[in-house]
């Protein structure tokens, strides 16, 4: 009973998040997010975002985190993203509901080159086994490279990200199973003014564990202003071999982006310079 009320609660308070921002007046300053996948190409970009993440694992087991994620420009396309989680969970073997640390992450991501609005980039991710308890971390260090391309359409309308990486631990504990888990990220999503809609799912399938995701994930944004983003996203899983249940988010963020790159530096081409001027 509670499952189903908490559904429809995130599903009610996404539609009138979306029906509100239906009102927005007319400014083309939204950029979705798919910026985490690969970023966009401007040589100066940052952004900040506290967030709250709920997974439901099974009918009565769950993991909930509260982290912030930050990304810094190394250099001119050269992006690195850091993950400071703090979980908690009702696994008996979580000793404890309080919040505590679980394994920090970090990813640089390049954007190589473009040709016209593609985009073609790589990353590799690491995170460390810095958990404090069993149920909120690998206990192993992993990588996991990845590369694709991201498009941006005409007239900032949206853009879309397909992007392969494969994940793998390389050391740590050995009484905990290793990692092996390949992903496949077909994400698109759609700017209107003020707001966002995107699709962002990783189907994954997991070597080890013999599971397999392949998750609808719907995210719908809103921009208060040049800087300050909120987001609501809902991740349902299906099939017999899935490893989670349900997840969703809400996520705060701080953008800051300076310096961009002409459109004529780009290849872009965009017909609405309104992007750029509103995010300076």
């Amino acid at each position: 009973m509670f499952t189903r009320l908490l559904k429809y609660c995130c599903f009610i308070i996404g539609f009138i998040s979306i029906s509100f921002t239906l009102n927005a007046q007319s400014d083309p300053s939204m950029q979705g997010r798919n910026h985490e996948a690969f970023p966009y190409p401007y040589e100066n970009f940052a952004f900040l975002s506290p967030r709250y993440d709920y997974l439901r694992i099974d009918e009565t087991n769950y993991i909930s985190k509260l982290y912030l994620r930050g990304v810094y420009t190394l250099k001119k396309r050269m992006h690195f993203r850091l993950d400071l989680p703090f979980a908690q969970s009702n696994y008996a073997s979580a000793s404890s509901n309080m919040f505590r640390l679980a394994d920090i992450s970090a990813r640089f991501t390049h954007t190589v080159f473009n040709t016209g609005h593609f985009y073609w980039a790589y990353a590799v991710e690491t995170s460390f086994p810095t958990a404090s308890n069993a149920i909120l971390g690998s206990g192993k260090w992993l990588l996991k490279p990845g590369i694709g391309s991201l498009y941006f359409m005409d007239n900032n309308r949206g853009s879309a990200v397909l992007a392969v990486n494969y994940q793998f631990s390389v050391a740590g504990d050995p009484d905990r199973k290793d990692v092996s888990i390949i992903g496949l990220v077909p994400n698109i999503d759609f700017w209107f003014p003020h707001w966002y809609i995107g699709y962002y799912p990783t189907w994954t399938y997991d070597f080890n564990n013999k599971t397999l995701d392949l998750p609808i994930d719907i995210e719908a944004g809103y921009l208060f202003n040049k800087n300050w983003s909120f987001a609501l996203e809902y991740i349902q899983s299906f099939g017999a071999r899935r490893s989670f249940d349900y997840e969703f988010a809400v996520k705060l963020c701080y953008k800051i982006i300076r310096n961009p790159e002409t459109r004529q530096q780009t290849g872009m081409n965009f017909r609405n310079a309104a992007l750029d001027k509103n995010l300076l």
